[in-house]
């Protein structure tokens, strides 16, 4: 079996620092701007090709890995979208078997383009981490992708798999603190909490250890048997975002009230709904009783009607769109909605978006008033 090619897509390496953090370095092809500077503290990318390393050297498999780390560092930005796209465009021309990344977009704007860009990646494994604040991440809440967060308990195993997890996610973590990062925490007086940033480097090692030990090319199907074994599944929770999320930051939530059975004509209608306010430039969601699959790039999810309250509060904090609409039956939904249309089904579609916009526009004045 050749060299498993693994390429970690991150912000800049800063290779002094690395020397001090990690013996016997292997050559690692870097691509990063020029205008990259190192700073007295320590960088992103730089914990994670350590963690890399660190988790290759404990599994002994140094020897059988090609590294490559691709900085996303560019135009003065830590994190450039553009040098993301071009990380991602450069694993496909390369043929990488492994990505880890601990870095995402949570604008959904940019989904769709990321997921383009995933498609001619199909042929490799891609591991990206959730964000550290619960937003939805792309690509880690990108269904081709293997997503990972971090839940330290005590009881937990090693690796649960979530089955439909609300953010996409399907792999949580439960890895104790590595040497590295206690190395880290001192000698940079580095706060590392529980982030999901340092878990993909780890999950990658481990991943390669079962690749080359059962002469397979990992897929993401691979990769889950591998990790989580007979461990089961979790439940769909919507337990894990703050609750204590600032008034005004709050996105706007419609409920589009329908009295009879929600038929696909109905969903199609709402579906037209949410992509007027789409292409008018105001980013919207819609969460309805009838989807049976959430399409995290659509923005499109599934109504759980046992946890009604729970499953709006939940999306109303973790996406970036400019508002959501609910479309339920009134008796399925007990939830305290900015807005209701009752009578919108036989409305113009330009109608119902113009009155939902005026709707905020005049709340938004009243408070300027106040």
């Amino acid at each position: 079996m050749n060299k498993v090619k693994v390429c970690i897509i991150d912000e800049g390496l800063e290779v002094g620092k690395l020397n001090e953090l990690v013996s016997d370095i292997p050559p690692i092809n870097i691509i990063q701007d020029k205008g990259f500077h190192n700073t007295s503290e320590i960088g992103h990318g730089t914990i994670c090709s350590a963690l890399l390393l660190e988790s290759l050297h404990k599994y002994n498999i140094m020897d059988e890995v090609s590294i490559t780390h691709y900085s996303v560092t560019g135009n003065g930005e830590p994190r450039n979208y553009k040098a993301f796209l071009s990380a991602l465009q450069y694993c496909v021309r390369t043929r990488m078997d492994i990505v880890s990344m601990s870095i995402g977009v949570m604008n959904r704007a940019f989904a769709k383009e990321i997921d383009q860009v995933l498609e001619a990646l199909r042929d490799t494994l891609i591991v990206a981490s959730a964000s550290n604040n619960c937003k939805l991440t792309y690509p880690a809440s990108i269904s081709s992708v293997l997503g990972v967060k971090n839940l330290p308990l005590q009881s937990a195993p090693r690796y649960t798999m979530v089955e439909d997890p609300p953010d996409g996610v399907e792999l949580i973590v439960n890895l104790p603190k590595s040497s590295l990062i206690r190395k880290i925490e001192h000698k940079y007086q580095f706060i590392s909490a529980d982030s999901n940033s340092f878990i993909p480097p780890q999950v990658c090692a481990e991943i390669i250890t079962e690749s080359l030990a059962n002469k397979i090319k990992a897929t993401k199907r691979l990769a889950m048997k591998w990790l989580t074994g007979d461990a089961g599944s979790g439940k769909k929770t919507y337990s894990f975002f703050p609750k204590e999320t600032v008034e005004d930051d709050k996105i706007p939530i419609i409920q589009l009230e329908y009295a009879g059975e929600i038929t696909y004509k109905v969903l199609s209608r709402a579906k037209r709904i949410k992509s007027r306010f789409d292409n008018l430039l105001y980013p919207c969601s819609l969460i309805a009783e009838t989807i049976d699959t959430d399409d995290f790039i659509q923005g499109i999810y599934q109504l759980d009607t046992t946890f009604a309250a729970d499953c709006i509060n939940y999306y109303q904090y973790v996406v970036s769109d400019s508002l959501i609409l609910v479309l339920s039956r009134k008796e399925t939904t007990c939830y305290p909605f900015d807005f209701v249309l009752s009578d919108w089904i036989d409305l113009d579609i330009s109608d119902i978006c113009r009155l939902i916009l005026q709707q905020f526009q005049e709340h938004e004045h009243d408070e300027e008033s106040k």
